[in-house]
């Protein structure tokens, strides 16, 4: 089963690299990056790294 995001642990008014919230979860890069792709979490892709 995929871990769900979860939010309350972001700051809105921050900005985090993928390996940030990484880190800040636990969780792998890979899992970071499917909460993004699932529309779970919003996240500039324009350029690499994307930024939360």
């Amino acid at each position: 089963m995929a871990k769900p995001f979860p939010a309350h642990k972001v700051k809105s008014h921050l900005v985090y690299t993928v390996w940030e919230v990484a880190d800040a979860f636990g969780c792998h890069r890979q899992t970071v990056i499917r909460w993004i792709r699932q529309n779970g979490l919003a996240a500039d892709t324009n350029c690499k790294p994307w930024l939360k």
